[in-house]
């Protein structure tokens, strides 16, 4: 089921872990969400604070350097 975007403000932030993609995740955004929130639903968060990043699966290659919110923000922001 796919609803329309609606954009609740969710930036980036100084305290977000900046990383190198392995290959583990390439066009897996669901299983790096899984690795850092516990919860692969939350894959579209690294669109939301990525601007490289147009389509949040087929945009997500080894090598490429993105923006990780910290879990305690995503968790604030979101309500738990």
């Amino acid at each position: 089921y796919l609803d329309i975007y609606v954009d609740r403000g969710f930036e980036s932030d100084i305290t977000d872990d900046i990383i190198t993609l392995p290959s583990k995740y390439k066009h897996r955004p669901d299983l790096l969400a899984y690795d850092y929130y516990g919860v692969s639903d939350l894959l579209y968060i690294f669109f939301l604070v990525n601007e490289d990043i147009i389509d949040p699966i087929f945009d997500m290659k080894p090598g490429m350097k993105i923006r990780v919110p910290l879990k305690s923000r995503v968790l604030e922001f979101f309500g738990d």
